[in-house]
């Protein structure tokens, strides 16, 4: 099952209107730090990259880049490639877990502000919650294990980890 709608960062940058959906399903402390977010979507170097800002309040915001892997021609294809399990005898293989031929995006530059009293899990909630939202418009989100650091709940996400030239990598899985 692929995940995403827009697919490509040049056409996600075209959309005008953006928002968070299932903020019912949030829990009660998260859902009054989302429910009046407000989100900005810009054109980077390129036009296969986004800037994502995403304001949650006065006290809270997350800003991070996107780069479209295909579209840059990037190297980490291959790499990226090489984390699915294709061979159907391996105890690991799993038929819903496929390399798509298109909506590949780097996550980078993540940075949260939060200038009021922020636990941990309503960070990584939060963190989640953006995750989900990408993962609206792309088939895959890649990132560096360096963007995940105190941020994110390493064992209770749902991404597959895997090695580009030694360094830690994560990538969404497609269930």
């Amino acid at each position: 099952m692929l995940g995403g709608e827009i697919l490509r960062v040049s056409t996600f940058l075209e959309e005008k209107d953006f928002s968070f959906k299932d903020v019912e399903y949030l829990s009660p402390e998260i859902k009054t730090v989302v429910v009046n977010h407000h989100i900005n979507v810009t054109q980077g170097e390129s036009e296969n990259i986004a800037h994502i800002h995403v304001q949650y309040n006065d006290n809270l915001s997350f800003q991070c880049k996107v780069i479209d892997l295909y579209q840059e021609h990037s190297p980490k294809i291959a790499w990226i490639k090489n984390s699915y399990v294709t061979d159907t005898s391996n105890d690991d293989f799993d038929y819903e877990d496929v390399m798509p031929p298109f909506g590949v995006v780097e996550l980078y530059d993540l940075d949260m502000s939060c200038n009021s009293d922020c636990t941990k899990v309503m960070i990584q909630a939060l963190y989640q919650f953006m995750f989900n939202f990408l993962l609206e418009y792309f088939n895959v989100i890649v990132f560096h294990s360096r963007e995940a650091t105190n941020v994110i709940d390493l064992e209770n996400i749902r991404f597959k980890s895997f090695m580009i030239n030694d360094e830690l990598y994560y990538r969404s899985i497609s269930y």
